[in-house]
């Protein structure tokens, strides 16, 4: 049902760092989402700390390092910014579908973010996983791999 990593309550850093997320002047970062023609402002270091590929994208040799804009090809922007908001200790109460996770765990594996990919999975199967939804979860799994 609701997906939670940690919460800001009991973590002070993630306290934080949820408190900065939105905070205007450090959002130094541009994240463009080619398919929806969206665009996402953010802060850089964030974006290190919670992804090693986008710390790559951001710090080492890609065409964007330096650039402060991120082009995103084939990435949904809303699942996205849940995905980060889940790793800063976000609370999603959000229903959400089937369809909704596995949008939430493509993101979260493509930017390699385990921390949110261990939170979907435990909120899958302990929340909504149904035997009916087994066959379309190993199908996706397997076409996604």
């Amino acid at each position: 049902k609701s997906c939670k990593c940690e919460s800001p309550r009991e973590n002070p850093l993630l306290r934080q760092i949820r408190a900065l997320t939105d905070e205007e002047k450090l959002q130094d970062t541009e994240i463009y989402f080619e398919s929806s023609s969206t665009t996402l402002r953010t802060n850089s270091f964030l974006l290190g700390l919670c992804s090693p590929m986008l710390h790559s994208m951001i710090c080492g040799s890609f065409n964007e390092s330096g650039l402060r804009r991120l082009v995103l090809k084939n990435v949904d922007g809303g699942a996205f910014r849940k995905v980060l908001d889940l790793w800063c200790g976000f609370e999603d109460d959000e229903e959400k579908g089937l369809l909704g996770m596995q949008q939430l765990a493509t993101v979260a594996d493509q930017f390699l973010v385990p921390r949110v990919l261990s939170v979907l999975e435990d909120t899958m199967v302990v929340d909504q996983l149904r035997i009916d939804d087994c066959c379309a979860v190993l199908t996706w799994s397997r076409e996604s791999a």
